[in-house]
């Protein structure tokens, strides 16, 4: 799951307990605002993408492009397939 406020991704098994104990996956100040949607690959990756809305929301998103992309899509090394991929096996 993406954390909005963190400019992460993380990764959570309801069977290791609450949801405080989620594993930040990568953490990043410049590629990672506010991820929203994700895909799944079948070569351990995830795609997501992810956008400057809260800019947007508070008046201050940059449609000249100075300060870089409002939106991105990202790919991020994750180990591991998609629980609804087949076998769900880990992929080397």
């Amino acid at each position: 799951f993406g954390g909005l406020t963190t400019n992460s991704l993380y990764s959570w098994d309801p069977a290791a307990g609450p949801l405080s104990s989620a594993k930040t996956v990568v953490h990043d100040d410049y590629r990672l605002w506010w991820i929203d949607t994700f895909a799944w690959a079948n070569d351990g990756s995830v795609w997501v993408t992810t956008n400057r809305l809260n800019k947007y929301f508070f008046g201050g998103m940059d449609f000249s492009g100075a300060s870089g992309p409002n939106f991105r899509i990202v790919r991020i090394e994750v180990g591991t397939n998609s629980y609804m991929s087949h076998g769900s096996e880990q992929v080397a």
